[in-house]
């Protein structure tokens, strides 16, 4: 589904020279640092695999609505995240988040 493996070993490769500093290191008040970011990405997977075992448990088979997943890596079209997928600062390194 989507290469999900494979982005997760893309975004592991390219933090690789990165520092614990540079990763915790917001380029301005309104972005997210990188340990951030990945902390979003955390919480995102996570809610994604609850809502698929939920549906699952629950045989609740709906028809997929095509979704524009092409908006998700278009940065100019910023979307505030839900509360509960903002991260909280759950990982002080990378090695934690990695």
């Amino acid at each position: 589904m989507y290469k999900i493996e494979e982005q997760r070993q893309q975004v592991i490769a390219s933090m690789a020279d990165l520092t614990d500093e540079e990763a915790r290191k917001k380029p301005d008040e309104h972005t997210w640092s990188i340990l951030e970011t990945l902390e979003h990405l955390y919480l995102i997977e996570g809610w994604v695999t609850q809502q698929l075992k939920k549906s699952l448990a629950e045989e609740d088979v709906q028809e997929a609505k095509e979704k524009p997943i092409e908006r998700t890596v278009d940065r100019y079209h910023k979307v505030e995240a839900p509360e509960s997928l903002r991260p909280k600062g759950k990982f002080d390194s990378l090695d934690e988040a990695l």
